[in-house]
């Protein structure tokens, strides 16, 4: 395995049996005035000051800074101590640092360990774990010496304390919790590392980069390749989060389709135009949608990668697709595909249904589970209510992780978690800010149509087994992974596909204008838009403002008792414009020079009779 993947090592010639030998046979020539270079015997006539006699002072030297633990004779009873300054100092010497969010002696921090190019989470906890490990190991002998690990209980003659005594110790010792931030602050200062500066290997717009067990995935372009860690050229050379390492080893292959992409092609399939003949399979009712397909790829490929490109804030949306307002069901399989992102990245499950607004005030820890490694932000099965304004400054800025009992720490935005949400009602809209910030690729019926008919999607009709489960074999792994690779490959091609969502952004404006209802009001103003039905709305100067409103109010005349807002004209335009943007409508094109706001873009003409300015509107179909 290459240095890089494997994790932190002791020295085992250190710790083993032998060594100890060893260097009692080294004391003893050193006594007799003799000294054994590579199992020979010369006569050194009691020179100390050989090299190689040396290099055993400096040996015993180390054991020495290794002891951290002292008799404390200032109580009535005799009792064995720990030194914290002196433990924090092994724990440095041996890999422990801090991860700060700025440079400044305040920063946050968290506890990190570096080592053969891994990085990775420490805690109290992990870092006892680390100490007891090493001294486990370790030759009880090295306990009876008083050059090596020998601490004498009182004086300087008598009993030492055993490694049993010692490790006992080390096992029950707990860092005050009052003093331990400060303690380990001031001892690590010389080794903190400041995030944003961190030389992480991290991926970019043309390159990204995978660790598997075996070696690093480079996708590039026009490539994929496995490489050893070594192989990388310098300048990409960086530390690895252990949590990234994904466990299992891959071989880069030409293209099979693998369960996992049947189970995605099948997800966006959609149904045909032709009247099946009775008796006919239900599954010969459905095609391919490569548009959705392809949308799907691209989005699986952007969650892969930990590139955050600073002017795509995006956060991928799994919709239900063709549900009926307002009897939205799920069941598609687009918490399936979202979620097997966690064999890819370390993931934070948000649950959509205890989700809080970032303005409630259970809203401030909507996010403590993330960490500094996260690679990926879940939101599954979001609300109805959900407003993707919530989200902006998640996309946008830096990203605060912490919580009621954390540190908060701020990861760059350069380094912070992808973010995907799954979703069965399409996300509330208030501005074109957040609007594009959405991919949404919306998901078909054919997984819910399999579980309506009573078959199994693992059955030998669909797939022939459970996906990631026991029976997910070596190769179906691989066949995995490599379509990811493939995902991965498509969007820095091609970045985000958009594919066609005119359904889906309907769909969320009657959800938006009408609670959800489809009671007409938008269909009136689409229709009206699409079919040039509208009298005088696209032609010219449009049509006045008021009658425009006066219109819509006879016409849908029958659901003002549902709708009472029918009656305010400010927030029947705010509807008007909002079709229009989301549904890509052109409103009073002719001003368009002056702004992308409903307001930007008021066309006021003199009326001869009154001599005052009326507003008027002209829409065309895109």
């Amino acid at each position: 395995m290459d240095k890089v993947f494997e994790l932190m090592k002791f020295d085992e010639q250190k710790i083993s049996n032998g060594f100890s030998n060893q260097v009692d046979e080294i004391d003893e020539a050193r006594i007799e005035g003799t000294e054994i270079v590579e199992g020979v015997v010369y006569d050194g006539m009691g020179d100390t000051d050989t090299p190689y006699i040396k290099a055993i002072q400096k040996d015993m030297d180390e054991y020495k800074e290794d002891v951290f633990w002292y008799s404390d004779t200032t109580k009535t009873k005799l009792t064995l101590a720990i030194d914290n300054k002196k433990l924090l100092n092994w724990l440095r010497k041996n890999g422990i640092g801090l991860l700060k969010d700025g440079k400044s002696n305040t920063s946050s921090f968290y506890e990190v360990s570096l080592r053969d190019g891994i990085i990775d989470k420490e805690n109290r906890d992990t870092m006892k774990q680390l100490v007891m490990k090493y001294f486990d190991k370790q030759n009880a002998t090295l306990w009876e010496d008083e050059d090596r690990y020998g601490v004498y209980k009182e004086g300087k003659t008598g009993d030492m304390w055993s490694k049993m005594e010692v490790t006992n110790k080390i096992f029950n010792f707990a860092f005050n919790v009052n003093t331990y931030k400060s303690q380990i602050s001031y001892v690590m200062e010389n080794k903190s590392y400041v995030y944003d500066t961190l030389p992480l290997l991290n991926d970019n717009q043309d390159n990204v980069y995978i660790p598997f067990k075996n070696g690093v995935v480079h996708i590039t372009k026009s490539s994929i390749k496995l490489m050893k860690y070594n192989e990388l050229d310098k300048k990409n050379k960086g530390l690895v989060w252990s949590s990234s390492i994904i466990q299992k080893d891959i071989s880069v292959q030409d293209m099979n389709e693998g369960l996992f992409e049947k189970f995605c092609r099948l997800a966006t399939s959609k149904r045909n135009s032709v009247r099946l003949p009775s008796g006919t399979d239900w599954v010969n009712g459905y095609e391919q949608n490569e548009d959705v397909f392809k949308s799907l790829k691209t989005a699986y490929g952007y969650l892969i990668s930990k590139y955050n490109n600073p002017s795509e804030p995006v956060a991928p949306i799994f919709i239900d697709g063709e549900a009926e307002i307002g009897l939205e069901e799920g069941r598609n399989g687009k918490s399936v595909v979202m979620g097997s992102i966690e064999y890819w990245k370390e993931v934070a499950y948000q649950s959509g249904k205890s989700y809080q607004s970032s303005k409630s005030s259970g809203g401030r820890f909507q996010y403590s589970n993330v960490d500094i490694d996260t690679g990926f932000v879940y939101m599954n099965d979001t609300p109805e209510w959900f407003d993707m304004e919530d989200l902006y400054d998640r996309l946008s800025d830096d990203f605060e992780v912490g919580g009621k009992y954390k540190n908060k720490f701020i990861i760059p935005k350069k380094l912070k978690p992808k973010m995907g949400i799954t979703t069965n009602y399409p996300p509330r809209v208030k501005g074109g800010s957040a609007r594009h910030r959405m991919h949404i690729t919306p998901f078909g019926n054919y997984w819910l149509t399999c579980k309506e008919k009573g078959e199994r999607p693992s059955s030998n009709k669909h797939l022939g087994k459970m996906m990631f489960e026991d029976d997910f074999s070596k190769d179906d792994w691989n066949d995995f992974y490599n379509f990811g690779f493939e995902c991965v490959k498509l969007y820095l091609n091609e970045g985000l596909h958009k594919c066609n969502t005119e359904g889906i952004n309907l769909k969320g404006l009657i959800t938006k204008w009408e609670d959800g209802k489809d009671d007409g009001l938008v269909r009136w103003l689409v229709d009206g838009i699409e079919n040039n039905s509208i009298k005088g709305l696209s032609s010219g100067n449009g049509v006045e403002r008021y009658s425009f409103h006066n219109t819509f109010i006879k016409e849908i005349s029958d659901v003002m008792v549902k709708h009472k807002w029918m009656n305010d004209e400010k927030k029947f335009y705010k509807m008007t414009f909002d079709v229009c943007k989301t549904l890509g409508y052109k409103y009073n094109e002719s001003k368009s020079h002056l702004g992308d706001t409903a307001n930007a873009r008021r066309h006021f003409i003199k009326n001869k009779t009154t001599s005052k300015n009326d507003e008027w509107i002209c829409i065309t179909n895109k």
